[in-house]
């Protein structure tokens, strides 16, 4: 494994995206859905002053993206320069969002096109509603706590119920049902105040 996978908290947090391209402003959207504090520019020689937590370089200039990712990892960023890994501390997976399931694909930079056919093939065996499972099941986690005091119990009774009706309504699109037969199960292990 040549990259560590990892999910980062970018809320509030300072990243720089630099470049005027395509690829430049979708990665900044990306960073701001992400909530990350995003500072835009598309000049390598005035980078604006600050302590940045990651940044993406898309100027589409080799040199230009040289003297900026030499500069940014100087100054201890994560770095991502587009199309170009030997450049990158990290590089930017194919994401697929199902708040709050995620899931980043990558080819180490190798081929993005396969990273995101990957994507679109995963994206269509799971659906929106798997998302809204997890969200509901957070939601649950301190009743189901205080029902079930052990933690064994507690894995056994997520695993029957994520592995079992719940969840593969989840995953034929049936929210609605999961989230009744999820409420169902809570209510059996004695759980009384179910989360909207």
């Amino acid at each position: 494994m040549r990259y560590f996978p990892i999910f980062l908290d970018l809320q509030e947090r300072a990243c720089l995206v630099i470049g005027a391209t395509d690829e430049a402003w979708r990665k900044a959207e990306a960073l701001r859905e992400a909530g990350a504090a995003v500072t835009t520019t598309d000049k390598v020689d005035e980078i604006p002053a600050g302590t940045y937590m990651l940044a993406v370089v898309a100027t589409g200039d080799l040199a230009q993206d040289e003297a900026a990712a030499e500069h940014l990892k100087g100054a201890g960023a994560l770095v991502n320069v587009v199309d170009r890994p030997s450049l990158c501390s990290f590089v930017w997976p194919a994401i697929l969002d199902r708040g709050p399931v995620t899931i980043a694909i990558s080819t180490a930079g190798t081929s993005p096109t396969l990273a995101k056919l990957i994507r679109q093939r995963i994206e269509r065996a799971v659906p929106v509603a798997v998302g809204e499972l997890a969200r509901l099941a957070g939601r649950l986690r301190r009743p189901i706590a205080a029902a079930v005091p052990s933690v064994a119990g507690r894995r056994r009774f997520w695993r029957r119920v994520l592995d079992g009706r719940a969840g593969a309504l989840a995953f034929a699109d049936h929210s609605g049902e999961a989230r009744a037969v999820l409420h169902a199960e809570a209510q059996a292990v004695g759980v009384r105040s179910l989360p909207d």
